[in-house]
């Protein structure tokens, strides 16, 4: 990312007061809390629907990074440099520690909290543009459990196995 990246923030009704490098991102401070800019690859639609998804969740009570429009009404913003860039609500939080018991449980409660809450939401996204509905999960599962299955017969009928495949086969 570069410095040309900076000027999309003038689009935005934000007084940004500083900015700073952080994660391969653009961190934001304004008058109205913190922010963070994203290069982004996909279109304005999608975000649209990403939007619908992240105002469900505030609603419900699910914390979220969520995106910000721009005074057109637009999502994405396209820089000087020809780069797209998505504005997004930041807040201080403290990263997991896969060590630590309580972490791991919050996690666990928070991604529980979040699939229950997305449990029966597929018809609020009915006739967006750009949705894609996710496939049967049991027809997935058994078309990868085959997958698996062609390779370990392949590889169980190589005579000269590599020792990738020795340790492939002792797994699978």
């Amino acid at each position: 990312m570069n410095e040309k990246a900076l000027t999309v923030l003038d689009r935005y009704d934000l007084e940004i007061k500083d900015t700073y490098r952080t994660k391969g991102n653009y961190g934001c401070k304004t008058s109205k809390g913190k922010y963070i800019l994203q290069e982004y690859n996909n279109s304005n639609d999608k975000m649209e629907i990403m939007k619908k998804l992240y105002d469900y969740m505030e609603e419900n009570g699910l914390k979220s990074d969520y995106v910000i429009a721009d005074t057109e009404g637009n999502f994405v913003s396209v820089s000087e440099d020809g780069y797209s860039y998505i504005l997004k609500r930041w807040f201080d939080a403290e990263e997991c520690n896969i060590n630590n018991i309580k972490h791991i449980c919050l996690g666990a409660e928070q991604l529980g909290r979040f699939h229950k809450l997305c449990e029966d939401m597929t018809d609020m996204f009915d006739g967006d543009k750009g949705f894609h509905p996710g496939e049967n999960m049991e027809q997935s599962f058994e078309r990868h459990n085959k997958e698996i299955i062609k390779i370990r017969n392949y590889i169980k009928k190589r005579k000269n196995k590599n020792y990738f495949e020795m340790s492939l086969q002792n797994v699978i």
